[in-house]
């Protein structure tokens, strides 16, 4: 597995994201001594199916309180009445049930699966409702989606979340898709595809216990992203219903659905954790703002300091993110570092901590999600003023919704400089050199938190930000925030700036961040 969170897991291949998912059924089904799943037929399944008649035969596995929910299944019309298609015609979804499972297990089992089977009928769809709800409910439902229109089932584009199980006449789309890909099933002829299913319904589906979404294969790769960015439901693409039970879903990708890690969704949901970890450690900061502060020293640096509002709004933070991504890694500035799977959040619970403890107003929270050198997310509240600064890789810079770009100012004279001094003699030392190298510039600040002035740099109120000390906690949101607002991020060196990043950093719109580079280096 390459990548996991508590909604999106991405696997190598979907031999092992089928593993997974059967192991997640079965370890249920023991718990509980009972189970009821809704499932597909067709392709998508497959990996799923394969892997659990594996599990059922090596464990010997007794399946009979195993029921399966079936989605849908072609139906043929005479008069009033409707049938389902041949049992041993390739396209009907009892078809693939007998060969892509039930024939995979000893006899035993096959024998108590089938009897514990159940599709929709298709003279008494209500029927169906009324059987699922005997059964209990369902507890976890499979779902699969059409790459061409995200139909889940035969719910196809414009169908409603209110409606259940039913009969429905297939579109002439769904019968021209449905005949391209099995036309020899249907012996060249469109006129041998089914014209009408049954099918469950949406609101039949979101009753379930818990929902998995499953895709596999480069075809499904832009429905995924679709998915992901929807954030609400469109009728136009009814696989977005999930976002109507997204607390109770999991989405299982191969990497070739998966597209980038990088997609638009899992990028805002990662923004929107960082941003509610960010404001409940502002609320903790405000609440402490007016009060005595416990203050001690780190490394016995009287200049570098820690107070008790760091370390409640670091637990707070570490908390928020765990709970969240229990799998990603955390470096904070304020406790030890949490190992993780590649994806690392970087935490500083307040910057401008000197700022802080002496009743100033220039302080903030920063949360960065990074994988190796990339940075993901970054989010940056300042809690006395109420600023929310945001970016996302790919997505732009934000204040407060506004789309942030660097300064176009492009003469060191009318360069406005942030700086840091920092904690340690020698980078002070360090400073005043490179600062009496740029006594032409238009001015040249110090306001005590890194991240909110490189923020400011984002947002073309300087042009550009300076320090010789970088840890990852202090600059990883903030120089998100600059690169989408169009401007660099590098050392001292001119190397782009990482969280490995140990040697400082010049942050700023291109033009100045040169001229710096270049009166550094002189």
């Amino acid at each position: 597995m390459v990548f996991t969170s508590p909604k999106i897991r991405v696997f190598d291949n979907p031999e092992e994201l089928g593993k997974a998912a059967a192991e997640k059924i079965i370890a249920e089904y023991k718990q509980k001594g009972k189970l009821v799943l809704g499932i597909p037929w067709g392709t998508t399944p497959v990996p799923i199916l394969d892997a659990f008649a594996k599990i059922v035969k090596d464990e010997q596995i007794d399946l009979a309180n195993f029921h399966a929910v079936m989605m849908d299944e072609y139906v043929v019309k005479s008069g009033s009445t409707y049938s389902f298609v041949d049992l041993n015609w390739p396209v009907s979804g009892r078809y693939h049930w007998e060969k892509d499972l039930l024939k995979k297990l000893p006899s035993k089992q096959a024998a108590q699966f089938r009897k514990n089977t159940h599709f929709p009928d298709p003279n008494d769809p209500q029927g169906f409702e009324s059987l699922i709800d005997s059964l209990g409910g369902v507890d976890i439902f499979i779902i699969a989606t059409g790459a061409h229109d995200g139909h889940v089932a035969q719910n196809g584009p414009g169908t409603p979340l209110s409606l259940g199980t039913r009969v429905l006449a297939l579109p002439k789309t769904v019968i021209e898709y449905n005949f391209e890909k099995m036309k020899k099933e249907f012996d060249n002829d469109i006129n041998n595809v089914p014209r009408f299913g049954v099918s469950i319904g949406l609101s039949t589906i979101l009753k379930s216990r818990k929902l998995i979404f499953i895709a596999f294969g480069e075809g499904k790769a832009k429905i995924t992203q679709r998915l992901l960015s929807a954030r609400k439901f469109d009728k136009q693409w009814p696989i977005t219903f999930l976002w109507n039970a997204m607390e109770k879903t999991e989405i299982l990708l191969d990497r070739e659905a998966a597209g980038k890690l990088e997609t638009e969704g899992f990028l805002n949901k990662a923004l929107d954790v960082a941003i509610a970890a960010a404001k409940e450690a502002g609320n903790i900061l405000l609440r402490h703002y007016k009060s005595e502060l416990q203050i001690d020293f780190k490394n016995n640096n009287i200049r570098s300091i820690v107070t008790n509002a760091d370390k409640e709004c670091d637990a707070a933070i570490t908390k928020k993110l765990l709970k969240e991504f229990p799998e990603y890694g955390i470096v904070s500035e304020e406790s030890e570092p949490v190992k993780g799977n590649g994806l690392t959040w970087y935490v500083d619970p307040l910057d401008g901590t000197t700022n802080y403890s002496r009743k100033g107003r220039y302080f903030c929270v920063s949360i960065a999600l990074a994988k190796g050198n990339d940075l993901l997310v970054g989010a940056i509240y300042d809690p006395l003023n109420n600023e929310l600064w945001t970016a996302t890789a790919g997505n732009g810079a934000y204040l407060n919704g506004k789309r942030l770009k660097v300064s176009g100012i492009s003469a060191l004279t009318e360069s406005y400089i942030y700086c840091d001094f920092g904690y340690h003699t020698d980078r002070r030392k360090k400073m005043i050199n490179t600062l009496s190298k740029l006594t032409e510039a238009k001015s040249i600040r110090h306001k005590g938190s890194g991240a909110l002035e490189t923020c400011e740099v984002a947002a073309g109120n300087a042009e550009c930000y300076i320090h010789y000390g970088s840890k990852s906690w202090d600059y990883a949101a903030s120089t998100l925030l600059v690169r989408e607002a169009g401007g660099l991020a590098l050392d001292i060196n001119g190397k782009e700036w990482t969280p490995f990043t140990e040697n400082g950093i010049i942050a700023g719109n291109k033009a100045i961040v040169k001229a710096v580079l270049d009166k550094v280096k002189e």
